[in-house]
């Protein structure tokens, strides 16, 4: 099998395995037809087995929305096996979820939406993100401590519940400028549906024209204050995954690239001397630290 991490990423966003004719297949459904072309263009180019259907749903079926539904049957007992072999029916979500750019991108485009919304009358951008508890947990993990987003909670969609729906699927969101600019870095690729790359190109236009003013003066939290001067004096500073320090601090570095150049003993040290970065650079009174947990 010709692995391509995109493709695997919206089959597992919008895919699942079914019982057939005592046999279990997989079956992958949109609402997208770009999405739906890209996976049966995969599946034609690597001479997998499927059957592809549409389904018409008429007006007043689905809360008065017009829709067609493409559905993609893929019965090759290889790729099935393919599919099992990258953790699809994995107990463990980081077997299920590769930390990859392309199969997060294919996340997001099934599972995942950017977009712009109204905040204290400005327009700001958001990414959302849903899934099962546990993926979508493993995300916000992931996001925070390889590209040191700060990423909302983890909560259970609500929006039926009025109708008895209890759902089973939580969101997260990311709807600060700075995280959504690193996710949108990180993702950013050759295939993609032409809807993210507008919303892409939309948003990256956004933040080069609108300047980007600090609002908070006091953190909780000498992280956080860290990543509001750095946004500001366009650098790195973020810990690496596996970096743990000894005598109960985390080292923290700051980046040039993909190379460490300086490295802090833990978020306190980087707070001090960004505060003189901050000053020198800017000429800017940097915020202030009021109690670190």
């Amino acid at each position: 099998m010709l692995k391509d991490n995109y493709i695997l990423g919206l089959l597992y966003g919008d895919g699942h395995f079914q019982l057939k004719d005592r046999y279990e297949w997989f079956m992958f459904s949109t609402t997208h037809k770009e999405l739906s072309d890209k996976v049966i263009n995969y599946l034609d180019e690597n001479n997998i087995k499927y059957f592809n259907h549409r389904r018409h749903f008429p007006k007043g079926h689905k809360n008065e929305n017009y829709e067609i539904l493409e559905l993609i049957e893929i019965t090759d007992e290889k790729f099935r096996e393919y599919l099992l072999s990258q953790g699809f029916m994995s107990d463990n979500a980081n077997e299920r979820i590769k930390w990859n750019r392309d199969f997060i991108r294919g996340i997001i485009e099934t599972k995942g939406s950017l977009f712009t919304y109204q905040h204290r009358n400005s327009i700001a951008w958001r990414i959302s993100i849903s899934g099962n508890e546990d993926d979508v947990k493993y995300i916000k993990y992931i996001l925070e401590t390889e590209l040191n987003v700060s990423a909302g909670d983890v909560s259970r969609r609500r929006e039926r519940e009025s109708e008895g729906i209890i759902s089973e699927s939580y969101r997260l969101n990311i709807q600060n400028r700075a995280g959504v600019r690193e996710v949108v870095n990180f993702i950013k690729g050759e295939n993609m549906s032409e809807y993210l790359s507008e919303m892409i190109d939309k948003f990256e236009k956004f933040d080069a024209e609108t300047p980007y003013n600090m609002k908070r003066k006091v953190f909780k939290h000498y992280k956080n204050a860290v990543s509001a001067m750095t946004r500001e004096l366009n650098i790195v500073i973020k810990g690496k995954r596996g970096g743990g320090g000894k005598r109960g601090f985390k080292p923290v570095y700051l980046w040039e690239g993909d190379t460490e150049v300086a490295c802090f003993s833990g978020w306190e040290n980087a707070y001090k001397w960004t505060c003189e970065m901050y000053k020198e650079e800017l000429g800017r009174i940097p915020p202030e630290v009021h109690s670190e947990d």
